[in-house]
């Protein structure tokens, strides 16, 4: 009621001939946006989808256009004329669009200002939201400064200005974001729990949704993950993203309300931003988790350096991999999103993810995407392998030998995570004792090559 009482507040400012006309004219169109998702919807109560709508549109404007000149030249009032000629919308549709573009604008509370929470934060103030950020450790920071967020690969810094608080208020918001590692989201529960908000998403690793949903069955939720990595570096955020950044949002075991699909595509309506809706949150939970671990069990034998990396152990990510999707796929569990099992069970999309994975560990979107986040967050990867190891305990299935072995790399960095440091001047001594070696092999040549000469010489 909320939405279509503002959508219908953009016109009532607006003259038109019929006025009851016109009221139930704005009301059918403002239905039919809210009710259906339809982003064109006409006077004579025709909606299109948006790519026909958009060819009409632009049809309809270039004959608005010349009927205007038209009109000019004969001096007669342009603007009522087109009304009467094509309608209410199209003689002013510019101004209809911008009035349900400040329409969409939502208030939003955001929990989390980490990596993945403080680039969610800058898109959603790059749409025009007003936006909260709860934030305690950073809060003077973001105050002083706002959000400073270098987009790595994108070779640029952006700062936003949101609203910092130390603690959520009383006040009503539209949507709430949680942004959470997966051990901190459950120490938020009861306090979000506690909010007014008409939707409550969940966003970030989850292995422990039973919990989730027993303390939040009273609060209208979704669960989400966004496909975004770094780390804070001195008060920045250093973020690792593609072009496009994908959130996948979903119910637990269920697909989430189109409504609420529709109205996270509208909060996010910038470009660089893709909202892809899935059938079992859960299920991608448990996949995306096969598909991380191997790789993070391998940076901790490495010291989170992945350019040391060999093409066996590349094989073994892969291995290890296909053995926990075959597993979970024995559970019962479906592969979500659907089709990722297709990269590993061989043919051509399974060469290209082992090339992928190869590519990652020599460049920099290893260190951003896996490494960066093994060092920074060895909690949460420890708590995801934990969680992980607890269903495979109450679950038995198939065995997965190349999981447990590499996962035996991983539980010395574990045990102590709380002062875990990877080694980076072992790296350096193995990188000097190589160009000793290098050096010596070259010198060695030269004097067996000023030696050979001598004798030549001589004889």
């Amino acid at each position: 009621l909320t939405t279509l009482v503002r959508r219908v507040n953009c016109y009532e400012n607006d003259e038109i001939q019929n006025k009851t006309m016109g009221f139930i004219s704005r009301s059918f169109r403002v239905f039919l946006l809210w009710w259906r998702n339809v982003e064109y919807a006409w006077f004579d109560g025709v909606a299109l989808s948006e790519k026909p709508s958009r060819m009409a549109e632009l049809l309809v404007s270039r004959m608005f256009k010349k009927r205007k000149k038209k009109l000019e030249k004969t001096h007669v009032e342009a603007s009522q004329s087109l009304v009467n000629w094509y309608g209410y919308d199209f003689a002013r549709w510019k101004k209809w669009k911008d009035s349900l573009k400040r329409g969409y604008k939502m208030k939003i509370l955001v929990f989390g200002v980490g990596a993945i929470g403080s680039l969610m934060i800058h898109y959603l103030c790059e749409a025009g939201n007003d936006v909260t950020v709860v934030a305690r450790s950073t809060y003077e920071e973001l105050k002083r400064n706002g959000l400073v967020i270098r987009h790595h690969l994108q070779k640029k810094t952006t700062v936003d200005h949101p609203k910092v608080v130390q603690e959520a208020d009383d006040a009503h918001y539209d949507i709430v974001f949680s942004v959470m590692q997966g051990q901190q989201q459950l120490a938020l529960l009861p306090v979000l729990a506690g909010l007014d908000t008409d939707l409550l998403v969940l966003v970030g690793n989850n292995m422990e949704t039973d919990r989730c949903e027993e303390a939040l069955k009273d609060i209208h939720h979704i669960y989400a993950f966004q496909g975004s990595a770094g780390h804070r570096e001195g008060g920045v955020a250093v973020i690792g993203r593609m072009p496009v950044t994908d959130l996948t949002v979903g119910g637990l075991k269920s697909a989430a309300p189109a409504s609420d699909i529709n109205k996270l595509r509208k909060v996010f309506g910038v470009k660089g931003y893709k909202i892809t809706p899935v059938d079992n949150m859960y299920a991608f939970y448990m996949y995306h988790c096969a598909e991380v671990m191997p790789y993070c069990y391998l940076c901790y034998l490495l010291d989170c350096n992945l350019k040391r990396a060999t093409k066996d152990q590349i094989q073994m990510i892969m291995d290890a991999t296909k053995e926990c999707f075959d597993y979970l796929k024995d559970c019962g569990i479906p592969a979500m999103p659907a089709g990722e099992d297709a990269y590993y069970d061989g043919g051509a999309k399974t060469t290209a993810m082992y090339l992928l994975y190869r590519v990652m560990s020599k460049t920099v979107l290893g260190k951003l995407m896996v490494s960066d986040h093994c060092e920074n967050g060895i909690r949460e990867m420890k708590y995801l392998d934990e969680k992980f190891e607890e269903y495979r305990t109450e679950n038995p299935g198939k065995r997965m030998v190349v999981w447990d072995k590499m996962r035996e790399w991983a539980l010395p960095a574990f045990e102590i995570a709380e002062s875990y440091a990877p080694d980076k001047t072992g790296n350096k001594d193995k990188k000097r004792h190589a160009w000793i070696l290098v050096g010596a092999v070259l010198c060695s040549v030269f004097a067996g090559l000023c030696f050979y000469g001598y004798k030549k010489k001589n004889d």
